[in-house]
């Protein structure tokens, strides 16, 4: 696969790009069955890691601030049903109700971004909102974790544990 391919697949944003037939008014190659199988365990690879990572951290987490999965669980049982109540309900709707946990997510994912610094080429030049002018091969990079720790953004506890920021 050539890097000329991956980069025209990114730029459809479309996985039904690689089924066969969808680049033939292109005039760009079909990817190979091979070439499909990197291309998904790649993506699926990539999820369970940062998935893995948030998980992780958010244990963390909770381990240092007993308080707040108390919190949490004193949550669920309000709006989900207890851990021995046979009608506890667990469901998309229930679940987008949990409020504090969604916070404690967010705020875990804030301190301990599982992508902290992420690097971008420019294909063509370009010009950014606030008139950032972008040559043609440039290398843009941006630091979720800087951004995240940041007291100019989040205030003087940028680098506390405090899901109430959400």
């Amino acid at each position: 696969m050539s890097i000329y391919f991956i980069s025209e697949a990114i730029s459809s944003y479309s996985l039904s790009s690689f089924l066969p037939g969808s680049n033939e008014t292109k005039k760009e190659p079909t990817p190979t069955n091979q070439e499909l199988r990197d291309l998904v365990m790649n993506l699926v690879l990539a999820g369970r890691d940062s998935t893995a990572c948030a998980l992780s951290w958010a244990m963390y987490e909770l381990t240092k601030h007993p308080t707040v999965a108390d919190r949490i669980r004193e949550e669920s049982e309000l709006v989900c049903g207890g851990v021995k109540d046979d009608d506890a309900v667990y469901t998309y709707e229930t679940i987008q109700k949990l409020d504090y946990t969604h916070a404690v997510v967010m705020e875990t994912l804030r301190l301990h971004s599982p992508v902290p610094d992420d690097f971008k080429f420019s294909v063509q030049e370009d010009v950014l909102p606030d008139g950032t002018h972008i040559p043609a091969g440039s290398c843009v990079m941006y630091s979720p974790y800087t951004i995240n720790h940041s007291p100019a953004v989040w205030g003087e506890t940028a680098d506390q544990f405090l899901p109430i920021d959400f």
